[in-house]
């Protein structure tokens, strides 16, 4: 067992926990996405929690970070999943997303080779939302969709959100796993199989 090997007791249990199987549950409280997730797994795993907006790795560039990272072992792999709930996903939350997402590879990569921990061969990314407004215009007037001078846009912002992956320094193809959330309890299930 790789995650029972790793030197998990200098770990903060407020924080991170290991568990040898079971259910998982990310809760978002923060009115940007409140909402609940439950993931559940038959295989032992890490689930790392951000419960505060203060930046765990305060050396990095990106501030960021996802609400939660679940390493699951996968044979003789681990595989990290990141996760990150919000209520409307716009095509701007997304770019942030994506920074919280990064952040938190950072994070949970970190944290593992602190624990002596193997770096994961694959990544996947969840993110839950109530409603899906990525790459959505707000309007239907066709005169209001034309870029206005003096605007930036990036181009292929939201491609990834269409195509569902994801690419990060060391981990390209990323399958993204979208998660809806029923919007009357704010409550979703995830799948945490590493298979694309």
């Amino acid at each position: 067992m790789i995650l029972s090997s790793c030197n998990t007791e200098i770990l903060d249990p407020n924080w991170v926990t290991l568990r040898e199987n079971g259910e998982i549950e990310i809760i978002e409280t923060a009115s940007s996405g409140a909402g609940r997730v439950t993931f559940t797994s038959a295989l032992p795993f890490i689930h790392l929690r951000h419960l505060d907006d203060q930046p765990p790795l305060k050396w990095t560039k990106n501030r960021r970070c996802a609400d939660a990272a679940i390493i699951v072992e996968d044979g003789e792999d681990l595989c990290l999943h990141i996760v990150e709930l919000k209520s409307k996903l716009t095509t701007k939350g997304w770019l942030i997303v994506k920074e919280q997402i990064s952040g938190m590879i950072a994070n949970a990569t970190a944290m593992l080779a602190v624990i002596n921990g193997p770096r994961p061969k694959r990544i996947v990314c969840h993110v839950s939302f109530v409603e899906d407004a990525v790459g959505s215009p707000a309007t239907a007037d066709l005169v209001f969709l034309k870029t206005t001078l003096g605007t930036r846009q990036k181009i292929g912002a939201t491609q990834d959100w269409h195509s569902a992956t994801l690419q990060f320094p060391g981990h390209e193809g990323a399958p993204l796993r979208k998660i809806q959330r029923d919007p009357a309890t704010g409550v979703g299930t995830g799948d945490l199989t590493c298979a694309a």
